[in-house]
């Protein structure tokens, strides 16, 4: 709401090094030097965002929507901070070998936790009368993200069960992608779709990658010598 959601596309990035973290603490991971390039692009996106934020208001000046980027980098971070420890949740809860029923209970059991959560703020906020203060536009557009959102968890949950985390999170990080389209056909007048900022979200997605995919199969893919491959694959931490 306060940035949009391409400008704060670049910062939801960072949960990938939070992930990084807890995998490092919890999972005794290692860093290599291509997971370290990786770590320097993720960064790069939210400083060019609020670096370029000056410019961002000039050309947002006659719109309607002008991005408000202390309240925005504040839940961005919040948000980088969940996306970033779910992973590790899921993982050890679907334990060794797990199966297909493991990940659709493992979606039963994190909908009700959320709806609890979700009950509860919202009677807090006013209950009914709050409710009813939603506009019916917007509810209609959320009732189409809860059903999108909620199939694309099961998916995600499935995915867990059947590959390991440095396949299917970066697979999901293309999402951004798609992001980009959308906004940019339906939610163009709440965006800020500078050229300088899409920049920043590709570069954030590309340490994405390199943080997040195994490290020989990536500079493999990019043709890289073996000699090579075996010293950026070297721990360096």
């Amino acid at each position: 709401q306060a940035l949009g959601a391409t400008l704060s596309t670049p910062i939801q990035q960072v949960s990938i090094l939070v992930s990084l973290v807890l995998a490092f603490v919890f999972l005794d991971e290692s860093v290599n030097a291509v997971n370290a390039f990786g770590i320097f692009l993720i960064m790069i996106g939210p400083m060019m965002v609020v670096g370029r934020r000056k410019a961002v208001k000039k050309t947002t000046s006659s719109g309607t929507f002008e991005p408000q980027y202390g309240p925005g980098m504040f839940w961005g971070a919040v948000c980088a901070f969940g996306y970033g420890v779910s992973p590790l949740f899921i993982a050890l809860g679907l334990g060794d070998a797990p199966k297909m029923a493991d990940g659709v209970a493992g979606v039963l059991v994190s909908y009700v936790a959320a709806t609890v959560v979700v009950l509860f703020m919202v009677i807090l906020a006013g209950g009914k009368v709050y409710m009813s203060s939603l506009d019916g536009k917007s509810a209609g557009w959320f009732l189409i993200s809860a059903a999108f959102v909620a199939m694309s968890q099961l998916f995600r949950y499935l995915a867990l069960t059947i590959a390991p985390l440095s396949v299917v999170v970066p697979i999901q990080r293309l999402s951004v992608v798609f992001r980009l389209l959308f906004n940019a056909a339906i939610n163009r007048e709440h965006e800020v779709l500078d050229g300088w900022v899409i920049f920043s979200i590709f570069m954030s997605l590309a340490g994405a990658v390199a943080v997040s995919l195994r490290t020989d199969v990536l500079l493999g893919f990019l043709f890289v010598p073996d000699g090579l491959i075996v010293i950026l694959s070297r721990s360096i931490f």
